[in-house]
């Protein structure tokens, strides 16, 4: 009984037929910055960087985004943990987005609250989300708060720190 659609598209394509499909069959698509399955998984990173640093928080928590997500629920983990006086700070948020798609990136660099849309053109499709939305000003206002920067990388950089990666750390 299992339906795969393929998708030759970008990120927010893909994303809108899952929305449309889950519309169509009367079924919850629960996605993006405000949806809570995803944002409570992502934030036990938090808690499992800081157990690990001896119940220190980390100077920064950079990450390369699509959609933010990910450095959305880590966020949101380093703060319940702040809340409860197991770490004494918030760190600062590095977002790093690839520069063939930084909607996030051009908007924080012009001071902007909403991030306008993209056409995405990476070389790494798994960070093509052209139309970040909410994910945006939710990270921005972290950032705003706790301190931190968005910056982009072209897909030459990223792709010469992943072989670093698997070179000296075997990722």
């Amino acid at each position: 009984g299992t339906e795969v659609i393929k998708i030759t598209g970008t990120y927010d394509q893909a994303k809108k037929i899952a929305a449309d499909f889950a519309k169509r069959r009367q079924i919850l698509a629960d996605r993006g910055a405000k949806a809570i399955p995803g944002k409570e998984s992502m934030k036990t990173m938090a808690f499992e960087i800081a157990e690990q640093m001896g119940w220190q928080a980390p100077d920064w928590y950079v990450q390369a985004v699509s959609g933010g997500i990910g450095p959305l629920g880590v966020l949101k983990g380093f703060k319940e943990l702040y809340q409860a006086g197991l770490i004494d700070r918030v760190p600062k948020l590095g977002i790093i987005q690839s520069s063939g798609c930084a909607p996030m990136v051009h908007a924080w660099e012009q001071g902007l609250s909403v991030a306008e849309p993209v056409q995405p053109d990476p070389l790494i499709t798994v960070l093509a989300t052209g139309a970040p939305g909410h994910a945006y000003t939710m990270l921005k206002a972290g950032i705003d708060e706790y301190g931190g920067a968005m910056i982009s990388v072209d897909d030459g950089e990223a792709f010469r720190a992943m072989r670093r990666l698997a070179r000296t750390e075997g990722f």
